[in-house]
Order: structure tokens, then sequence, then C-alpha cells
């Protein structure tokens, strides 16, 4: 049987951590760990949306 990539990661949770200078305001700190949130859900809505459909990122290009 061979292991997809995102087979390891998939059920599993991860902590992030965001490093910002202590200069930066709390609204625009905010925003940054916002937007990565935004970004880390949609790769996940992405990978689960693709194993329920069957389809594969290799074959989209095709």
């Amino acid at each position: 049987m061979i292991n997809k990539r995102n087979d390891k990661w998939t059920g599993r949770k991860f902590k992030v951590t965001v490093h910002l200078p202590d200069v930066v305001s709390e609204s625009v700190r905010q925003s940054k760990i916002d937007r990565l949130y935004d970004i880390l859900k949609a790769a996940n809505a992405k990978n689960r949306s693709s194993e329920n459909t069957g389809n594969d990122d290799e074959n989209d290009s095709k």
C-alpha cells in the first residue's frame, strides 16, 4: 500500500507559532494571524474535497 504525503497529516492537529515584532499594533497582528488561519483552513478544505470527489491534483492540469 502506497501512502500519500497528505495522508500522513489527515485528522491531525498541530500548533502554529507566529513571530511578529513587538512594535506591530494589535490590529495588524490579529490581521496577520487571521490571514494565516484562512490560508490553512482553505488548504484543509481543498484537501478534504479532493478526497471526497476522488480528484487528484496531479490530474487537474490535464
